[in-house]
C-alpha cells in the first residue's frame, strides 16, 4: 500500500496539528526522524504556553498510560516505528482507551504509516484528512527576506502609481504598506506580524486609507506570518479586497487565506473567494503576496467591448475580466 501525501514544513504542521484536537501523522523519512521530531516539538512549544509531550513508544499498554497520564497536552510520540502489525492490532483492540481532547500526533516513516492503516484500520479512522508528508526544505521567509518582500510589494505599487494603474502617489503608496502587529485571531502565535497595504476596513468605508486604481477600484490587503523557533517566518494568513465602483455586481471579491485550524480548513477552504458575499465563498489556489497585488492592482477589470448576450448588450461594467 502506498501513500500519496501532500508535503508541508514542519513549521506549518506544527500551526496546523497544533491548534486544533485530534490525531494527525506527520510521514517522514526513517533517518531523519529524530531531526524533524526535535524541529516539530519546538515549533509546537514557541505556538503558545500550552503544554506538550514528547513519548517515545515501546509497547501498545505503554502508549496507552503514557496517553492517558499527559493530561490536556499535545503530545508527540515517537518510536512506533519498531511496532509489526501485532502491535498495532492491539493498540488498535484498545483505540477506546486512547480517546482524549487534546492534540495527538505520530511521527512515522512510510512503513510504519502503512502497517499502521493495514493493521489498526479502526484508529487509522481516527485520522481523517491529517497525514501529511515532511518537508524539511520548505520554503521559509527570513527576517531579510521579509524586508525584501517589503520592499516589493512597495515597488509594485510605485510603479503602477508611475504607470497610472493606481491614483495614489508613490510616496503615498509606499507609506501605506507596512510591518504591523498581526490581526487579533492570530495574536496567541508567538513570533506573529503582518503587512498591511491600507487600513483593515470591514466596513468598506472610503474614509480609511486604501489603494485607489485609476478605474475607481479600491482595495486593501493584510498579509500574516509567523516567526518559527528556528528564526524564519512562515506564511499563515492574507485577505485582499477589492470594491468595484458603481451599482453593478458583485460590490466587491475577497481572496483569503484563513489561519491553519480555521473552520474552513477542515472543510478544505482555508484558501477561498468570496464574490461580493460574505456567506458565499468558492475555493480558490494559494497565491504569492506578489501574485495577489497583481491581481488586485491588474485583474477584474471591465471589458474594452460590451459582450452580447443574445440581442442585448452587457454593459462594460457588468462584465470583468480576471485579467
Amino acid at each position: 500500500m502506498t501513500l500519496e501525501l501532500s508535503k508541508i514544513g514542519v513549521a506549518e504542521f506544527a500551526l496546523r496539528a497544533g491548534t486544533q484536537p485530534g490525531w494527525s501523522v506527520l510521514v517522514v523519512d526513517a533517518q531523519q526522524a529524530q531531526t524533524a521530531s526535535d524541529a516539530l516539538l519546538d515549533e509546537l512549544r514557541d505556538i503558545d504556553d500550552s503544554p506538550v509531550a514528547s513519548i517515545a513508544a515501546t509497547k501498545p499498554a505503554d502508549v496507552v498510560a503514557r496517553i492517558q497520564s499527559s493530561g490536556a497536552a499535545t503530545i508527540v510520540m515517537t518510536g512506533l516505528d519498531a511496532f509489526d502489525d501485532s502491535d498495532w492490532h492491539h493498540l488498535d483492540l484498545l483505540r477506546s482507551r486512547l480517546a482524549r481532547d487534546g492534540c495527538t500526533i505520530l511521527v512515522l516513516s512510510s512503513e510504519a504509516m502503512n502497517r499502521f492503516a493495514e493493521a489498526a484500520p479502526n484508529l487509522a479512522s481516527w485520522l481523517g484528512a491529517t497525514v501529511w508528508r515532511a518537508d524539511l526544505s520548505a520554503d521559509t521567509l527570513s527576517m531579510d527576506e521579509v524586508e525584501q518582500r517589503l520592499v516589493a510589494l512597495r515597488e509594485t505599487l510605485r510603479k503602477a502609481s508611475d504607470d497610472s494603474i493606481l491614483q495614489n502617489p508613490p510616496h503615498e503608496a509606499f507609506h501605506y504598506v507596512k510591518k504591523t502587529r498581526p490581526p487579533a485571531d492570530a495574536r496567541a502565535i508567538r513570533g506573529a506580524l503582518a503587512i498591511v497595504g491600507g487600513e483593515e476596513n470591514q466596513h468598506r468605508s472610503k474614509e480609511r486609507k486604501h489603494l485607489l486604481r485609476t478605474d475607481g477600484a479600491w482595495f486593501d490587503f493584510t498579509i500574516t506570518l509567523a516567526r518559527t523557533a528556528r528564526g524564519p517566518l512562515v506564511l499563515l494568513a492574507y485577505d485582499f479586497e477589492l470594491r468595484f465602483p458603481g451599482p453593478h455586481p458583485p460590490a466587491w471579491i475577497r481572496i483569503d487565506l484563513n489561519l491553519p485550524g480555521h473552520d474552513n480548513d477542515k472543510d478544505g477552504l482555508r484558501s477561498h473567494l468570496h464574490p461580493g458575499n460574505d456567506d458565499l465563498q468558492a475555493p480558490a489556489p494559494v497565491l504569492g503576496p506578489l501574485e495577489l497585488l497583481d491581481l488586485c492592482l491588474h485583474g477584474f477589470r471591465g471589458r474594452e467591448k460590451p459582450r452580447r448576450k443574445g440581442s442585448e448588450a452587457v454593459s462594460a461594467v457588468d462584465a470583468f475580466d480576471v485579467g
